[in-house]
């Protein structure tokens, strides 16, 4: 068992419109963030998950998805599975809840404009 308090989050600032909290679970199978998006993200072009799995769950506001250039409209309680190596973007003001597998590497996660 592992209980990691919101004050030993890593707060990392994607950009002026994305912040997230990544809780430094020690695994080697699943990663979780809270991430709070305002307006798009990334600001501009799409990001590309190399080799994670990451499922988000809306826990506040609605807005849009953009996988492969399909549009998904998207609202609290919708969860999302993004596949490896599907370059998506979002669009709109939402807090959500990240699960990645394996966890998430900066390395694996590629923003192209």
């Amino acid at each position: 068992m592992m209980l990691i308090k919101s004050e030993a989050t890593n707060k990392v600032i994607n950009s002026e419109k994305c912040i997230a909290y990544e809780y430094p679970f020690e695994s080697e199978k699943a990663g979780l963030a809270l991430v709070e998006i305002k307006e798009r993200y990334p600001d501009k072009g799409v990001v590309l998950n190399r080799i994670f799995e990451e499922i988000i769950l809306v826990l506040e506001g609605s807005g849009k998805i953009i996988i492969d250039g399909v549009e998904h409209e998207i609202k609290k309680n919708d969860a999302v599975l993004i596949r490896p190596n599907k370059k998506y973007h979002y669009e709109g003001n939402l807090k959500v809840a990240a699960f990645t597998s394996p966890p998430f590497k900066a390395e694996n996660h590629e923003v192209i404009d």
